[in-house]
């Protein structure tokens, strides 16, 4: 019997960031998918597609989570960032990059002599600080965390 290759299903989809669970298109015709861990913790994604495609045209900054899957295992959520386009009289190229949500937080500072934790499970105190850092005046990303996203642990 002949050895069959079974290759990974890949699922690069696009998502309001108010409704993650509804994906709003999937990303079947992009072009150069990428995704680089970092050992600092961060992930970044990036994905090329036809500036002139309707799926484009869904892909807004900061507005719009990016999640990949691969064999229905979630390997990255983040939010849509920087984009460039390339066009020419008949060609629009557009490419995007995503950040995870640990780098879109990294970018918000968190400074307050209240904040202090003792005695607390640590995903309290996570969900506690996404909380905070998303009601500073300027900083909502949309970003909210439940027991259920980042449960207690021991």
């Amino acid at each position: 019997m002949p050895h069959e290759s079974i290759s990974p299903d890949w699922r690069w989809r696009l998502h309001d960031a108010a409704n993650t669970t509804t994906p709003m298109a999937e990303l079947t015709h992009a072009k150069g998918r990428t995704i680089t861990w970092k050992l600092d913790g961060t992930v970044e994604a990036s994905f090329t597609l036809d500036g002139r495609s309707d799926v484009a045209a869904f892909v807004d900054e900061l507005v719009v989570d990016l999640r990949v899957v691969r064999d229905q295992v979630p390997l990255f959520h983040g939010r849509i960032g920087a984009s460039s386009d390339n066009v020419e009289a008949d060609y629009h190229e557009a490419q995007f990059s995503a950040v995870d949500y640990m780098s879109l937080l990294n970018r918000q500072e968190v400074r307050s002599p209240s904040l202090a934790y003792t005695g607390v499970a640590q995903g309290s105190i996570v969900r506690q600080l996404i909380a905070y850092a998303q009601g500073r005046a300027g900083a909502n990303f949309g970003i909210s965390a439940t027991s259920t996203t980042v449960p207690d642990t021991a």
